[in-house]
């Protein structure tokens, strides 16, 4: 799993993302396994 955090998060200014979730989460075994080269 990897764990990705906006640094600019949190700005209240920053009117179109005030509403978004402070961490994405996404899971690349799906598509990148142990045998990838990428």
């Amino acid at each position: 799993m990897v764990l990705l955090q906006d640094p600019t998060a949190g700005d209240p200014v920053d009117i179109l993302r005030a509403k978004r979730a402070q961490e994405k989460k996404y899971i690349f075994d799906w598509t990148f396994d142990e045998n990838s080269s990428q």
